[in-house]
C-alpha cells in the first residue's frame, strides 16, 4: 500500500512521467540543450537579464549571445502544444542574414545598378520551428513566411530618379514572380555618391533613419 501511495504522489507532483504525458524537464536546461544540439558549431552564452511570465512548463523562452553572430540577440522558445513540447528560435534568420540581403540586392541591382540593402523583421513573428533545416539557403528564408522587409538604397552614379522609378517596375515583376510570403522590398535613391559610400553594412532601422530621410523613394513591392 505504501509503495502504491508513493508512486501516486510522485505522479501528482510530476516526478515520474505518466502514460501519454510529456516529461516535465527543467525548461532552461531543455532550451540550452536544444540550442547546443541544433547548432553544435556555435557557442552560446545566456544573456544576464531574462524576462519570463506565466507557467514556465507551458511556455518558456531564453535570450542568448552567439559567438558566431555576436551582433544579434538570439532567442529560443519552448511551448507545450497538444501534450508535446515544440521548439523554435530565430538563429537561422540571422545566420543567413547576409545571404538574404545579398540575394535581394543582387536582384535589384540587375535593374537599378549598384545598391546596398538592409533587412528588418517583425519583433513578434521572428522565429522558425525546429523543423526548419540548418542547411537552409537564402531562398529558404525568403520562402519561410517570416514577416520581413528589405530596404534597398540605390547609388545615383548612373541613374536618375525618373529612370529608377520606370525600371523599378521590372524589378517588381521579377520579385513578385518568386511569390515570397510576407516579404516586402522598398527602394530609395541616394542623393549623392558620398552618402552612398558612407552607408555601412548591417545598419539597424535607427541608424538608417538619418539616410532614409535624405533619400528619394523609388517604389515598394507592397504599394
Amino acid at each position: 500500500m505504501k509503495k502504491g501511495l508513493t508512486i501516486l504522489l510522485a505522479l501528482a507532483v510530476g516526478i515520474l512521467p505518466c502514460a501519454g504525458c510529456t516529461v516535465r524537464e527543467d525548461p532552461e536546461t531543455a532550451l540550452i540543450n536544444y540550442m547546443n544540439e541544433r547548432y553544435p558549431d556555435d557557442t552560446f552564452t545566456l544573456c544576464p537579464v531574462q524576462l519570463h511570465w506565466g507557467d514556465p512548463y507551458e511556455c518558456y523562452c531564453l535570450d542568448f549571445k552567439s559567438e558566431n553572430i555576436p551582433d544579434r540577440s538570439i532567442y529560443a522558445a519552448r511551448s507545450l502544444k497538444d501534450r508535446e513540447y515544440k521548439y523554435d528560435d530565430n538563429y537561422m534568420k540571422y545566420y543567413l542574414e547576409d545571404e538574404t540581403v545579398a540575394y535581394i540586392c543582387e536582384m535589384a541591382g540587375k535593374y537599378l545598378g549598384e545598391c546596398k540593402a538592409y533587412v528588418g523583421y517583425s519583433p513578434w513573428e521572428g522565429t522558425l520551428p525546429s523543423s526548419f533545416p540548418t542547411d537552409a539557403t537564402a531562398e529558404d528564408i525568403l520562402n519561410s513566411g517570416l514577416n520581413s522587409w528589405y530596404t534597398v538604397y540605390v547609388s545615383p552614379e548612373n541613374i536618375t530618379l525618373g529612370e529608377a522609378r520606370d525600371i523599378f517596375k521590372e524589378f517588381r515583376t521579377e520579385f513578385e514572380g518568386h511569390q515570397f510570403e510576407n516579404v516586402s522590398v522598398y527602394v530609395y535613391l541616394v542623393p549623392n555618391t558620398e552618402l552612398f559610400e558612407e552607408m555601412k553594412p548591417r545598419m539597424d532601422s535607427g541608424s538608417q533613419h538619418k539616410y532614409l530621410e535624405r533619400c528619394s523613394r523609388v517604389g515598394g513591392t507592397s504599394d
